[in-house]
């Protein structure tokens, strides 16, 4: 534990209204995610002139203290300076001074406690894939050898056993026993189910009920949806199984009736869920791509502002799993490197030291890192026109990766250092154009008219 973010972290938990007012914390790759007992205890804008917090987004789910790269120092320090911090529920009472959620909201704040303890080992392992694919195509490294095979295991397991990550997250969010969950999903991907999947057989229960095992590797939504039934099963015999046996009793009971369920029922009916939103946006998508990139290029940076990109996320591993590739998430590639360009013609055009202190480290983040939040909350917002040009930039970039019909065979973290691996997959060059083209276009129009010195609060 770093001692010198003791200070920042106890006064962010002394203007929320203290530890007893936590409900639940976690946090994603840029932002603290408290969900406070009470929400009118909390001091947005105490917490907003703490030192290395770039902002404060008050949402009816969470009060969200973005921090930047230095989150997971900043959680660490919270939760080892106070125990109590580490066993938060996952249940949240409706308490006072508390909004009540609407449907999408609490949609949107399930998908991302599933899809941010994961999406670290899905943009490595995705990386590394891009990487491989790269160095294989220039003739670096043969696919034949044992050098690719290793690492080409490495890289494509997570999204193999994707749902048994799936299933491990969505445990913890549901309150469901995490290794119950991974024993259910694990035997929807068991070599005998799967080899009965791929021979086309049938099987019998209790030489009864008649199931058609499917593959189930790469898959999103039943690995959910399935942990979701769990979690409530559990609690239903929770209450009717004494305690002295509940331990043994509840586990074995929540298999034998869950699993096949899932294989019967459950599965089935979501995997053709899967492959109807897959052809949705496929179908929405064919209409005129171009346009398509345009309006998710231009307002992805407004989704990841009030935190609803988080809504797209299954979409986009449902189209991997379905199809292999994915090519939503593409349509977003000049989004870093907009927010990058705004806040570095920041940088180039301000004398005020602070700003272009401010600017020039939040514009390097974005670029190198693929982190924007310091770029976009700390710069670009802010100022509010280079927020706009940003948007628009980023909206060309996604028109031109519509026009070529880019594609992302896995999750890709997307920063400069990424391009190359980028630039091996379909489109791949035309969505380094469109990368450079927003960066380029930003930081020169945000020079021009987005921005001068008269705009800087003093």
């Amino acid at each position: 534990m770093d001692k010198k973010y003791n200070n920042a972290t106890e006064e962010i938990l002394k203007e929320i209204g203290g530890v007893e007012n936590v409900q639940r914390l976690i946090h994603c790759i840029t932002r603290l995610r408290f969900t406070l007992k009470d929400r009118s205890k909390a001091n947005v804008e105490a917490l907003k002139k703490i030192e290395g917090v770039i902002d404060v987004i008050m949402t009816p789910e969470q009060c969200q203290v973005v921090i930047g790269p230095k989150v997971n120092e900043y959680f660490e320090t919270m939760t080892q300076n106070h125990r109590e911090l580490q066993n938060q529920t996952e249940q949240v009472s409706d308490q006072k001074g508390k909004k009540k959620s609407s449907l999408f909201e609490k949609l949107v704040d399930t998908i991302s406690g599933i899809f941010v303890p994961i999406l670290g080992a899905l943009a490595g392992a995705g990386m590394l894939k891009g990487v491989l694919i790269a160095l294989s195509s220039a003739g670096i490294l043969s696919a034949d050898g044992g050098t690719y095979t290793i690492l080409y295991s490495l890289a494509d397991a997570m999204f193999y056993f994707m749902p048994l990550a799936l299933a491990m997250s969505a445990a913890k969010k549901f309150g469901s026993n995490m290794f119950v969950a991974f024993a259910v999903i694990a035997a929807m991907v068991y070599p005998n189910i799967l080899g009965a999947a791929s021979d086309g057989k049938v099987l019998k229960l209790f030489e009864l009920i008649s199931v058609k095992p499917m593959d189930y590797t790469n898959s999103v939504l039943p690995p959910i949806i399935i942990v979701y039934v769990l979690s409530k099963f559990e609690k239903l015999l929770n209450k009717f199984i004494p305690a002295m046996v509940r331990t043994i009793f509840v586990p074995l009971i929540s298999m034998i009736v869950i699993f096949p369920l899932a294989l019967i029922v459950i599965g089935p009916v979501l995997s053709i869920v899967s492959t109807w939103i897959a052809t949705a946006f496929t179908s929405i998508y064919g209409i005129c791509p171009p346009v398509a990139g345009a309006v998710v290029g231009g307002f992805w940076t407004l989704g990841i502002v009030l935190g609803l990109h988080w809504g797209f996320f299954p979409v986009v591993m449902n189209n991997i799993g379905t199809y292999g590739y994915d090519t939503l998430l593409p349509l977003t590639i000049a989004t870093n490197f907009a927010s990058a360009g705004a806040a570095f013609g920041v940088f180039l055009k301000t004398k005020n030291k602070k700003v272009k202190e401010i600017a020039g480290s939040a514009a390097f983040s974005a670029f190198v890192g693929g982190v924007t939040e310091p770029a976009v909350y700390g710069v670009n917002l802010k100022y509010k026109r280079p927020f706009y040009i940003g948007c628009i930039f980023s909206a060309i970039g996604g028109a031109i990766v519509g026009a070529v019909a880019g594609q992302y065979t896995a999750i890709m973290a997307v920063c400069a250092v990424t391009l190359p691996a980028i630039a091996t997959f379909k489109g791949g060059l035309a969505m380094v154009a469109a990368s450079l083209i927003a960066f380029l276009g930003a930081t020169i129009t945000t020079y021009l008219v987005g921005f001068n010195d008269s705009m800087i609060e003093q």
